[in-house]
Order: C-alpha cells, then structure tokens, then sequence
C-alpha cells in the first residue's frame, strides 16, 4: 500500500493474515496524505467480484478517508 496503487486481482498478493481467502480487490485509505488503512473486497469461491462489488469497494474507501479527514 506503500505505492497507494490499487489491487484488482490477478497479481500475486501476500496472504492476508489469518485467513485463507485471498483479495479480489484491494484500495487504499488515504487521508490527509498518509496511507491510514485498506479496505479489501475477498473472493468467494462460488463466484467472482463484478465490476459494480469492486467500485463499491472503491467508494469504502473514499468515504473512510474523508471520514478520516474531518
């Protein structure tokens, strides 16, 4: 999250810790500059993550950050 890329599946990610889901999607909480977090979107194994699942994963995050701001 160094790099406050987005993550949308298909790359290589580390595990997340504790669990054996991997990420669909991974977007970055930044506030005031800083990363402050993520928010992750996991993949479930009887489908796969649309475009409208990751966008909303994408609004979370915005929405933290401003939240974060104030």
């Amino acid at each position: 999250m160094d790099a406050r890329e987005c993550y949308r599946g298909g790359e290589t990610l580390c595990p997340l810790a504790d669990s054996a889901l991997e990420a669909a999607a991974v977007f970055p909480v930044v506030a005031a500059g800083d990363v402050a977090g993520a928010v992750v979107l996991l993949k479930d194994e009887s489908r796969t993550a649309g475009e409208s699942e990751i966008k909303l994963t994408q609004v979370s995050a915005s929405f933290l950050a401003k939240q974060l701001e104030e």
